[in-house]
């Protein structure tokens, strides 16, 4: 199982989702069919038990429901920023909730007190994505700034640009931040 910020959360939450959903909604119905037919009746201990159940297994489906939208970045997008995570934090399969939408951001940067996202969502321009991640981190942690790209080659680049500056005093901080803020 994957963490948040790693490299294919996102599908490893997913399966989890679909996985613990499709289980539950099969011992949802097996005690149902048991209790009808032990009891003849629908008024019967399973089925309070069935019902019970029924609240986490609609949080595993709604997780997964949550997940279908959002992106991962592609294998060989992912490799060339491997090679800078020495350099530079980088988390990756984030999606964040504005208002009442998901914003997806395949990968997050933090360098120098500085957000650098990807942010794949066609929908939503990059200041709204901007405004997103500073209203997050800005209850917690000092940011200099945010910078939001749509293409993934601008985003690189700018990630390359800033690799070699000095480390923020707080960019563990935002780092962690987003972590706890992410879907």
């Amino acid at each position: 199982m994957k963490n948040k910020g790693e490299y294919g959360y996102l599908k490893s939450q997913r399966i989890k989702n679909l996985v613990l959903a499709l289980g539950f909604v099969i011992v949802l119905i097996v005690l149902i069919i048991v209790g009808i037919n032990i009891y003849n009746n629908k008024k019967n201990i399973y089925t309070v038990i069935a019902a019970v159940m029924a609240i986490p297994t609609a949080k595993f489906i709604v997780g997964f429901i949550i997940l279908i939208p959002l992106k991962s970045l592609s294998t060989e997008d992912y490799n060339s920023i491997k090679s800078l995570k020495d350099n530079v934090k980088t988390g990756y399969d984030y999606g964040l909730v504005l208002n009442d939408k998901t914003i997806s951001f395949p990968c997050i940067s933090v360098k120098d007190n500085r957000v650098y996202g990807y942010c794949v969502n066609k929908n939503i321009n990059n200041s709204e994505a901007e405004k997103l991640i500073l209203d997050v981190l800005k209850k917690d942690c000092k940011v200099d700034g945010v910078k939001v790209y749509k293409d993934f080659s601008d985003y690189y680049s700018m990630v390359l640009k800033v690799k070699n500056n000095n480390e923020g005093k707080f960019d563990e901080k935002i780092e962690k931040t987003l972590k706890i803020y992410a879907v």
